[in-house]
């Protein structure tokens, strides 16, 4: 149990960040514990002491981890996340109104729009009532694509054939979807459709691009299943009918010379199209390997606050164990001297000498 803060001082900072602490040093400091149990995050209201951000942020933890042991493709997740919520904020004697519990979904309009180009929507409105939070998690993760996102990343080139039929398919539900949230909390439609259009002009080139991409992989395909075709239509046929089909004008025979010089064409043409697409690759390649780097350097700042608060607890703990060594030395001492003093006062005092007799006698003997 870390101490208190009237304890550490009337104000504390932190020097290193800590996961799941938001803190911000302007006039005044505050903090504020949030988690992300899946598609589902979970914050509590801003509060000037840390300590007390601190013990939010361990129930919203024990919080987390029971949400996480049921997966959200569940039939009974929502009723798990509910109970989950009333016996984490049972056993650590918290109220969702107390702490001021706060729920938002996650959005990753990234696996549409791609990682560059413009700044995208990152959560919900946030929502007090866990029920209105699951109700529009539902809502918003009928989509798979949305909900699986995570499995595949953002990369789009390995999943071409997933990620066109969610951009014609998904992404128009998804889109009037979200609108319908943000017009139900209260924001003007009009205006968020402008904002979600803007998004998706600014990032036309990123998906034309793998457009193009996908097209000519079907191309690719369709060429291939043509000469498989061909080649096994002259397969069955006699040596002078394939002659003759090789002579005659709209066989398959002929099909496939004009298909192989038409693509000796487009080799001999297409050069500088092959190195624009290299460089294309390259440069998403680049970006993708950009993006693990973030990552990792993510995974890294994460694990140096869990070593800071780690540090933080340890050092809390010798300041107790210290400040009470301290005390029982100074109780000790005052019981000492405690003792001395009942002692020395329980003592009977001598009687002073008589005038005249001792005192004088002494005097007149020497």
């Amino acid at each position: 149990m870390l101490p208190r803060a009237e304890a550490m001082g009337p104000v504390l900072r932190l020097r290193r960040r800590i996961c799941g602490i938001v803190n911000v040093f302007g006039r005044d400091a505050w903090y504020r514990a949030i988690v992300n149990a899946g598609s589902l995050r979970i914050s509590a209201r801003k509060v000037e002491n840390l300590t007390e951000a601190l013990d939010q942020l361990v129930a919203l933890t024990a919080l987390k981890q029971r949400v996480a042991a049921v997966s959200q493709e569940s039939v009974n997740f929502e009723e798990h996340v509910k109970d989950s919520l009333r016996e984490v904020l049972g056993e650590y004697d918290m109220s969702a109104v107390d702490i001021g519990l706060e729920f938002q979904i996650p959005l990753h309009m990234r696996c549409w729009f791609g990682t560059k180009g413009v700044r995208m929507e990152r959560f919900t409105p946030a929502y007090t009532s866990i029920d209105e939070a699951l109700s529009v998690w539902k809502r918003l993760n009928q989509f798979q694509y949305h909900l699986t996102w995570s499995r595949r990343g953002l990369r789009k080139d390995r999943h071409l054939a997933e990620w066109m039929w969610a951009l014609h398919h998904e992404w128009p539900q998804f889109r009037s979807v979200y609108l319908d949230i943000l017009a139900e909390a209260g924001q003007n439609r009009d205006l968020s459709a402008t904002r979600l259009a803007s998004a998706e002009v600014a990032t036309e080139p990123y998906r034309q691009a793998y457009i193009e991409l996908w097209n000519r992989k079907a191309l690719r395909a369709e060429e291939h299943r043509q000469r498989r075709l061909v080649a096994a239509a002259l397969g069955r046929g006699a040596p002078e009918a394939a002659s003759a089909a090789a002579a005659a004008p709209g066989t398959a025979a002929w099909n496939s010379r004009a298909m192989a010089a038409e693509e000796r064409r487009q080799r001999v043409g297409g050069a500088e199209d092959r190195r624009r697409l290299r460089r294309e690759r390259r440069a998403m390649c680049a970006a993708e390997a950009s993006q693990c780097r973030a990552t990792r350097a993510e995974r890294r700042r994460e694990g140096g606050d869990r070593r800071a608060m780690l540090a933080e607890d340890r050092r809390s703990q010798r300041w107790r164990r210290s400040s009470e060594e301290l005390e029982g030395r100074v109780v000790g001492q005052i019981r000492r001297l405690s003792d001395l003093w009942h002692r020395a006062s329980s003592r009977p005092t001598a009687s002073p000498p008589r005038a005249g007799t001792g005192g004088r006698a002494g005097r007149g003997r020497g």
